[in-house]
């Protein structure tokens, strides 16, 4: 009976957060042994973008590498993978909260198209693959396409000399848009993918310009475009 309550309130907004990080090796896989970027993208339950920073780890819990989000919870790293190894992301969260995340498993076998040097005159991209799964595919040629809008802007076809193989993609005359670059296999599969956002073309100039400053309700509008 001379128990005595305590209450209170307490703020629990920023207490914990629940958060959702993906990544996204460049080309759509992580290749033992290759150099690629990854992409990743952190989201709160609200659906919007949270600043975070992080760190690699492998199985022996050594840091591999650090990163931060550029923006918007967006951002990328570069990792090279060893074959068998597992590795992890560490996520620290806005209130310091950390949470761990898998990585996706390196293959010991693929071949992917990523993107180098973007200019106005044309794109580098490049074919890359181990150099144990190089020797099994040496000679064999591969098909790369680049569409935009549906439309195709570029074909090839590629043979491996090299575990590394860079091509020029000429977008002199093309429009300012989003080019879906895809991967085909000696046997007409697809198995790589990438998307490029290509902005270096001019942008239309375009000037309205109406007949008056002013008008009635429900007047009509004239305009005049050049």
């Amino acid at each position: 009976e001379n128990e005595t309550s305590l209450v209170g309130e307490f703020p629990l907004k920023d207490a914990l957060i629940d958060a959702d990080v993906q990544f996204f090796p460049e080309g759509g896989d992580l290749l033992a042994g290759v150099a690629k970027k990854v992409a990743f993208k952190a989201v709160g339950a609200d659906g919007k973008g949270l600043r975070v920073k992080g760190k690699v780890v492998d199985s022996k819990k050594s840091v591999i590498t650090e990163f931060a989000d550029l923006g918007l919870g967006m951002g990328y790293f570069t990792l090279l993978p060893n074959v068998g190894e597992q590795y992890k992301a560490v996520i620290q969260l806005p209130n310091g909260q950390e949470k761990v995340f898998d990585l996706p498993q390196a293959k010991s076998e693929g071949i992917n198209v990523v993107i180098g040097k973007i200019s106005k005159e044309a794109i580098q991209i490049g074919l890359v693959a181990g150099d144990e799964y190089f020797k099994t595919i040496q000679n064999e040629p591969y098909y790369i396409f680049g569409q935009m809008n549906g439309h195709l802007i570029y074909g090839a076809q590629a043979t491996m000399k090299n575990a590394a193989l860079n091509l020029t993609v000429p977008v002199k005359d093309i429009p300012n848009g989003i080019i879906q670059f895809t991967l085909i296999s000696p046997q007409g599969k697809a198995i790589s993918e990438r998307l490029v956002f290509y902005n270096h073309a001019e942008n239309l100039q375009i000037g309205v310009q109406s007949d008056k400053s002013s008008y009635k309700q429900k007047e009509a509008v004239k305009l005049s475009l050049t």
